[in-house]
């Protein structure tokens, strides 16, 4: 089929020609790329079968977009885009991942850095699949960072652990119970509740949340999901010989968390086209902030804080070695305006 994106946005405007709001809504989405679900298709027929399908699902899950993108003051259209390219194909792969395997609970885990929209995407699955009559928990690795106590004890060990969020600042054995709690079907599951404003910023756990209910789908989220051992080099921040220790350092303490990712049936990778897109988007969120509040770092402190996460991992050698080795189900590529560009089906 020749030109498949082209006809298959010829399709789709010919299909929605007689529903205005859903023409207006798709003028602008996906110009440049074919969502994931339909990249295999070989004819016309099957993109147009497959369309029908997908535009019947946007009439029962409109109202949801629209709510989403007003309380959070997100461009319908940027919502929208999301939606139609990766958020409900990938739903249905996790749908039919549970029902080929005959899982009682599907588990995901979505990688991605700081600011390329975990956090959306985690709450449009979870909105998705409650008005799909399923039960959707989302927790992020954040949520099991070591106690306040823990993390100062950590410290005294390893001056070089300034802040949480690098390997081995987590309860590691706390969250692999979740999952094997998960499998095993046993009820309650209790997640974390960490409260990052405590102590000044540095953060502690403040209660726990109880889901009385087994997951049809669970969401796992973080800058690290997945990730593993690799090739190490200095790469700008990396840029001395301590640098580079501390990085293998860390390489080390990321092995024990393979027990966590063994547990994932799916990985979903969100990723800007350059890696300090990340950067920028970290500061955006921090300038509104600042404005809202009156609080929040400086551009200067805050490139230190992005250069220690990238110093432990960074994002460019493990990311770019994931990708090589095919170590995940679907990759999303984005622009530095959050459009997207690219879409890897393994």
């Amino acid at each position: 089929m020749n030109n498949k994106v082209s006809v298959y946005h010829n399709l789709l405007k010919n299909l929605t020609s007689n529903n205005q709001q859903l023409q207006s809504l798709i003028d602008q989405v996906g110009k440049k790329v074919l969502p994931y679900s339909f990249q295999s298709l070989q004819n016309e027929d099957q993109l147009k079968d497959k369309l029908l399908s997908q535009i019947n699902h946007f009439e029962k899950f409109q109202e949801i977009l629209i709510n989403y993108s007003t309380e959070n003051k997100i461009p319908i259209q940027s919502i929208f885009d999301s939606y139609w390219n990766y958020v409900l194909p990938y739903y249905n792969h996790l749908i039919n991942i549970k029902q080929k395997r005959g899982l009682s609970s599907v588990i995901s885990g979505v990688l991605g850095v700081q600011g390329a929209g975990k956090t959306t995407f985690s709450n449009l699955i979870q909105r998705i699949g409650e008005q799909d009559g399923k039960n959707v928990m989302v927790f992020s690795i954040d949520d099991f960072y070591l106690s306040y106590e823990d993390r100062l004890k950590l410290q005294e060990k390893d001056p070089r652990i300034k802040y949480r969020g690098p390997p081995g600042t987590h309860d590691i054995n706390s969250l692999y119970q979740v999952f094997k709690q998960i499998n095993e079907q046993k009820l309650p599951i209790n997640i974390p509740i960490f409260d990052k404003s405590l102590h000044n910023g540095q953060g502690d756990i403040n209660g726990y949340k109880n889901y009385p209910q087994l997951p049809d789908i669970v969401i796992f989220e973080g800058w690290f999901i997945g990730l593993r051992e690799c090739q190490l080099k200095q790469l700008n921040p990396i840029n001395n010989e301590n640098d580079l220790q501390f990085a293998k350092d860390c390489q080390e303490k990321l092995k024990e968390y393979y027990k966590l990712w063994d547990s994932l049936h799916s990985l979903l990778i969100i990723t800007p086209e350059d890696y300090n897109f990340s950067r920028q988007w970290r500061k955006d969120a921090e300038h509104k902030m600042i404005a809202k509040t009156g609080k929040g770092m400086t551009d200067e402190q805050l490139d230190q804080f992005v250069d220690y996460f990238w110093k432990s991992l960074h994002p460019q050698i493990y990311i770019d070695n994931q990708l090589q080795k095919n170590q995940y189900d679907l990759v999303v590529q984005l622009s530095i305006d959050h459009e997207i560009v690219n879409i890897i089906e393994k």
